[in-house]
């Protein structure tokens, strides 16, 4: 079964940007064109865009690496108190980034 995404024509920046997100996150290339439904009965007056999300669709997780989370946050915790000092935590940052998605 398909998801369809609607935005409403009167939309603001911070709609557009939901909007957005959910596309990006369902991984939708950003050729595909967004459609346009007009209301019932009238070619002239636009009621909303809309867009279909493939049936498998699920916003993609980082696959983190196997270190417990806590010692991210500690890490991070750190450099925060230390005004940005992140020398001592550059192999647990790097490990962390490596592991997000690209």
């Amino acid at each position: 079964m398909a998801i369809k995404v609607t935005l409403d024509p009167n939309f603001t920046v911070g709609d557009l940007y939901a909007f957005v997100d959910l596309l990006r996150a369902a991984n939708i290339d950003s050729e595909v064109v967004v459609g346009q439904v007009n209301i019932a009965n009238d070619d002239e007056i636009l009621d909303h865009y809309e867009i279909e999300l493939p049936a498998a669709t699920a916003a993609s997780t980082p696959r983190m690496p196997d270190a417990p989370w806590h010692l991210y946050r500690e890490a991070l915790d750190d450099i925060i108190a230390g005004d940005g000092n992140a020398q001592r935590h550059l192999e647990d940052l790097a490990k962390l980034r490596d592991a997000l998605p690209d």
